[in-house]
C-alpha cells in the first residue's frame, strides 16, 4: 500500500483480517506498515502498540521491546507496554543482556527500576555462584540502587556482607551484616540462606576474626535463638 491516509486505514483493517484468520505474522507486518504512517495518529499509536504485542507473542523479543521502549509515557499504551517489556526481561535467562537492555531505557520507569532490581539481583547471585565475587559484589549493588522489594534488598545485603567476608574484608562486612539487621527487624519470611541465625553466625565469626570476642559471643548466642 502506498504512504497514504487510505493505505494507513486499508492496512489497519487488513491487519484485523489477518488476525481473525490466525496470521498473526502477516497482521504484524501490517500493523506495522499503520504504525509508520502519520495520517491517524490514534490508529498509529494503537498499531504500534499491537505490532509489540504480536512481535513478542511470535518471539522476536528484540522487535517488542525496540516498539516497546519506543512508546512515551504520554501514550494511553505506556502502562501496558512496561508492563509487558518488563515481563518479557524477567522471563529472560540472559541477564546480562536484560541489564544491556534497561540500562538503554531512559528515563527509566518505576515498573522498569523494579525489574532492574531484580534481573541485577539475579545477575549477582549467579556471578557468586560462578565464584566471580567481585563481579558480584558490584551487581548486588546495583540491585541496592533500586530498593523496591524489601526482600531483595536484604538478601543483596546479607550475601553481599558474606563475599566481603570471604574476601577478609572484615570491617565493610560487618557493616553490611548491620545494614541487614536493620532491615530484617521489620521483614517476613526471610529465606532460610539468608536467615538472621545465619547472618548472626556470621557477625559472630566477623567479630572473633577481629579478637573482639565480647560482641562475637553475643553474635554466636542470639545465632542458637
Amino acid at each position: 500500500m502506498l504512504d497514504s491516509k487510505m493505505g494507513q486505514v486499508s492496512n489497519y483493517y487488513l491487519a484485523d483480517c489477518y488476525l481473525k484468520n490466525g496470521d498473526k505474522t502477516s497482521a504484524a507486518a501490517a500493523l506495522k506498515k499503520v504504525s509508520r504512517m502519520n495520517y491517524d495518529t490514534e490508529m498509529r499509536d494503537e498499531a504500534e502498540f499491537n505490532f509489540g504485542k504480536l512481535s513478542a507473542e511470535l518471539s522476536n523479543d528484540r522487535e517488542a521491546i525496540n516498539t516497546f521502549k519506543s512508546i512515551g509515557s504520554s501514550s494511553p499504551y505506556y502502562r501496558e507496554s512496561q508492563k509487558i517489556m518488563s515481563n518479557m526481561i524477567l522471563n529472560s535467562q540472559d541477564f546480562s543482556n536484560s541489564l544491556r537492555i534497561l540500562a538503554d531505557i531512559k528515563p527509566m520507569s518505576e515498573e522498569m527500576s523494579q525489574t532492574y532490581q531484580i534481573v541485577a539481583f539475579n545477575q549477582a547471585l549467579q556471578k557468586y555462584n560462578d565464584n566471580e565475587n567481585q563481579e558480584a559484589i558490584k551487581y548486588f549493588d546495583l540491585s541496592l540502587k533500586y530498593p523496591y522489594k524489601q526482600d531483595l534488598e536484604l538478601r543483596s545485603k546479607y550475601w553481599k556482607a558474606v563475599i566481603l567476608q570471604e574476601g577478609g574484608n572484615i570491617d565493610e562486612s560487618i557493616r553490611s551484616f548491620d545494614e541487614y539487621f536493620v532491615l530484617a527487624k521489620n521483614a517476613k519470611n526471610i529465606p532460610q540462606e539468608s536467615s538472621v541465625y545465619l547472618a548472626n553466625y556470621n557477625q559472630g565469626f566477623n567479630y572473633f576474626q577481629q579478637e573482639k570476642y565480647g560482641p562475637a559471643a553475643l553474635y554466636y548466642k542470639e545465632s542458637l535463638n
